[in-house]
């Protein structure tokens, strides 16, 4: 299993990419969330001249939020800067269209979006549907490269997502996901769709993306609720139905994100009847919870979406999602924790090679 990192661009991006190289990161992910963080193409070159050691992604774009031929050039540009792999993952929307009061895209948006990518990324055309083709019209260096392959990722977590991803990906990103059980059931919709293409589902990497607390201590309670909160909230929204498929429609589990939807659902009402600008929808995004959330947080929560404790809790629930068939563990600590975690980070990868070897 690849264990992966995925971070907020902005400023201390060569900080961080030079932290990560010294942690033994192999790959690092950048987040794409408008005007939350900063660019996160802008974030893989700066990388790229940083450490060309790496492998670089973005996840995930969206088709309403990013034009697909400037997307493309983007990503052709920052392959021509390093000789790793360059990362893309896709997705219908989650930040990157809140941040525009827009809509989540469809998956036949997705797929279009995801069919277009490919077809430009390798140096061909992309017929738009009002009839315009696009290309990268310099497609060599130094402007350019779209001969080297460039991994795409899908972004899904429902019935329906799921084996879409399983159609058309390299492989999927599941989300901020650390339940074994729950993993698995993503994995049988992820091979339907997989097999329906005449795929071999052994072929479509299965990647999530938890929240990481790593600790030398134990960490209180209130100090866990208060960093990965932020964070594991969002993924609440993503796997209702996985989870009920798996523990059934009455389980706490479930019962508590229905809970968390619901009170989502009540917040978006009266933001309504507010200004809709992002800064108030985004406020405290991945980095404060807000009074209203903080009851939302509970321990089975956290369980479902993070990974936390100490070096030695952590590496135990590594090893399990390795046992489990996750192929890339994406590891999202908060924000303002990363420096402090990294060290630690290395330890706990140590010490999951050292249980397993």
């Amino acid at each position: 299993m690849k264990v992966d990192l995925l971070l907020a661009p902005g400023g201390n991006t060569r900080e961080l990419v030079e932290a990560a190289g010294a942690a033994g990161i192999d790959t690092v992910w950048w987040v794409d969330s408008p005007a939350v963080f900063g660019d996160p193409f802008v974030a893989m070159a700066v990388a790229a001249t940083v450490d060309d050691r790496m492998n670089y992604g973005v996840a995930v774009v969206n088709p309403l939020s990013r034009d697909l031929l400037m997307a493309a050039a983007s990503i052709a540009s920052i392959r021509v800067l390093t000789s790793r792999r360059v990362l893309l993952g896709v997705g219908v929307g989650h930040t990157g269209t809140s941040a525009f009061a827009l809509p989540k895209a469809t998956l036949a948006q997705l797929e279009r979006f995801v069919n277009g990518m490919r077809s430009v990324l390798s140096g061909g055309d992309h017929v738009r549907e009002d009839g315009i083709v696009e290309r990268v019209v310099n497609p060599a260096p130094p402007w350019f490269d779209v001969e080297a392959p460039v991994g795409m990722f899908v972004a899904a977590g429902g019935p329906k997502g799921l084996p879409l991803a399983g159609r058309i990906a390299n492989g999927v990103l599941v989300g901020g996901l650390a339940d074994t059980a729950v993993i698995g059931r993503a994995r049988q919709l992820v091979a339907a769709g997989a097999e329906s293409a005449g795929r071999d589902p052994a072929s479509v990497e299965i990647c999530v993306t938890p929240s990481l607390a790593v600790s030398k201590d134990p960490i209180p309670d209130d100090a866990l609720r208060e960093s990965l909160g932020p964070k594991s909230l969002g993924p609440a929204l993503t796997f209702r139905r996985l989870c009920a498929d798996v523990y059934g429609p009455d389980a706490e589990v479930v019962r508590q994100l229905t809970r968390i939807e619901e009170a989502y659902k009540t917040f978006g009402s009266a933001e309504r009847d507010m200004s809709s600008t992002h800064a108030k929808r985004l406020k405290g995004y991945m980095t404060e919870l807000e009074d209203w959330q903080r009851p939302l947080v509970t321990d089975e929560l956290l369980n479902l979406t993070s990974i936390h404790g100490t070096v030695k809790e952590c590496a135990a629930a590594i090893g399990a999602l390795a046992d489990a068939g996750v192929d890339r563990l994406i590891l999202s600590p908060s924000p303002q924790h990363v420096l402090e975690a990294l060290p630690l980070l290395k330890d706990t990868i140590t010490a999951v090679n050292v249980a397993t070897s």
